[in-house]
């Protein structure tokens, strides 16, 4: 019989991964010594052979298990659907690889490090993902977390006992383009619109650029295709009407990009930190919600008519702004789609509301922290904006009533005006003074010509002005 020499003491000077012959225990090979039977095994070009079968068991166990619940999960909704296929792939790659050499740990030391890096990376990417998952998904996805975090030390077992050093990025690269032609099958499933065909216009001229950095090396478009990704995944959030769920599967692109990137040995900060997430996102929301409140600005009750031009023109500028540095205007966009839900709420609190429900879409990416510029007054600059058109809606509508309305324009037109000074100059104590004085008046208002023209107006002016003081009351 054939015996690795790793199998004799140290001291008998073998070289460890050559094969000695021995006929039974206690005979003598070629260097005098007792013969024993520890690794017996041998591999194809009659190099010793590191027995690491019962590891690579306990990995393709805990494998095969992750595999299972995330295939039986997978219909669950549409979150699921977009996130597990790509990763099941990868897995069973894993699997596959595994299970074939699992009694060859030559082939093993050859392939350990790329699965190692890929369960890492699969892992990492999986951890990023978690806030595209609805509540109801917690459990499943702390136990799917918990169960990749666990294969870890089990796939370094392996690599200890075969022995690897080194690993690549095979994996990490295979999951993220995995993940792009899930998007685009996707995008093929949800139909051929315009609008759907221009995602994957731009999705396909993004993906050619990340490829091309993983292939070349070349990072000119690095910064580039982060951002452009992150505007794509922000335009497409808000109207599942027109784009589906595909901004989901846009997502999933970007973070297995940002891995493999990493992987790679790329600073991903220049692809996307934080940061510039949450600016290039919103800088996309504008490019959809723009046409989008255009179009519909009849569904905010009471004042939307009324202040269609000025929000639009507000609206319209900060997406200009946002071309030019999406940073330096994160917190503005963010506060004034904010405060655009609040007046959605304000005016009408019940039913079904397609604007309501676009924001509520989006409403995540709103919440931008304060690391990145958006704390203190700043979160509520939305709501002084929102407040100052609702009130200049209303002036304009007094100076509408004609000569029958002098009496209500001449009562509310000085308060009016001192509002606008108090919202300008931002003063908490001021606002709160011209609150108090126009809750006070309005019973004195109501018997006045012209006052059922514009009580709507007046009282969406009154819910927007206490929630720009709470506002301020929260962020000092």
């Amino acid at each position: 019989m054939q015996v690795c020499a790793s199998s004799f003491p140290d001291t008998c000077g073998f070289q460890k991964t050559a094969l000695y012959s021995c006929s039974g225990e206690g005979t003598t090979p070629s260097t005098p010594t007792n013969c024993t039977f520890g690794c017996i095994y041998t591999s194809p070009d009659n190099q010793c052979k590191v027995d690491c079968s019962a590891q690579v068991s306990s990995a393709t166990a805990q494998i095969n298990s992750i595999i299972q619940a995330m295939t039986s999960n997978t219909p669950r909704n549409t979150a699921t659907t977009a996130a597990f296929p790509p990763f099941i792939n990868l897995l069973n790659d894993i699997m596959t690889n595994l299970t074939s050499a699992r009694e060859d740990s030559k082939t093993l030391k050859l392939i350990m490090g790329s699965i190692e890096a890929s369960v890492n990376s699969s892992q990492r990417v999986f951890n990023s993902i978690g806030g595209t998952f609805p509540v109801t998904d917690a459990s499943l996805l702390i136990y799917l977390n918990k169960s990749l975090q666990d294969l870890q030390p089990l796939v370094r077992t392996i690599v200890s006992c075969s022995g690897t050093s080194g690993a690549d990025c095979v994996g990490a690269n295979q999951l993220y383009k995995s993940h792009v032609v899930s998007a685009l099958a996707r995008r093929l499933a949800l139909g051929s619109s315009s609008s759907l065909l221009q995602v994957e216009t731009d999705l396909k001229t993004i993906s050619a650029d990340i490829d091309n950095i993983l292939a070349t090396g070349q990072t000119s478009k690095l910064a580039s295709s982060g951002q452009a990704l992150n505007r794509l995944i922000g335009k497409t959030m808000g109207d599942t009407t027109k784009y589906g769920d595909i901004s989901n599967y846009l997502v999933l692109v970007y973070e297995s990009a940002k891995e493999a990137l990493r992987c790679n040995g790329y600073d991903t900060s220049l692809f996307g930190d934080e940061c510039s997430r949450y600016a290039y996102r919103l800088s996309g929301v504008l490019l959809d919600f723009i046409p989008f409140i255009r179009t519909n600005i009849n569904l905010i009750p009471i004042v939307g008519t009324l202040i269609s031009s000025a929000l639009n023109t507000e609206l319209t500028r900060l997406e200009a702004a946002s071309r030019i540095n999406a940073l330096n205007v994160t917190c503005e966009i963010a506060s004034m789609l904010n405060a655009t839900l609040t007046l959605i709420n304000a005016t009408a609190p019940t039913g079904t509301n397609l604007i309501r429900d676009y924001l509520n879409r989006v409403f995540s990416l709103t919440l931008v922290p304060p690391e990145c510029g958006c704390q203190g007054q700043a979160r509520c600059s939305g709501l002084f904006k929102i407040t100052r058109m609702v009130t200049n809606s209303l002036l304009s509508s007094l100076g509408d009533l004609g000569f029958f309305g002098s009496s209500l324009r001449d009562a509310l037109t000085p308060l009016l005006n001192t509002l606008l000074n108090d919202l300008n100059a931002g003063a908490l104590l001021a606002m709160q003074a011209s609150y108090a004085a126009l809750t006070a008046i309005k019973i004195n208002l109501q018997p006045m010509w012209g006052w059922s023209t514009i009580s709507g107006p007046f009282q969406a002016m009154l819910d927007l002005l206490q929630r720009t003081i709470e506002c301020l009351q929260a962020n000092p």
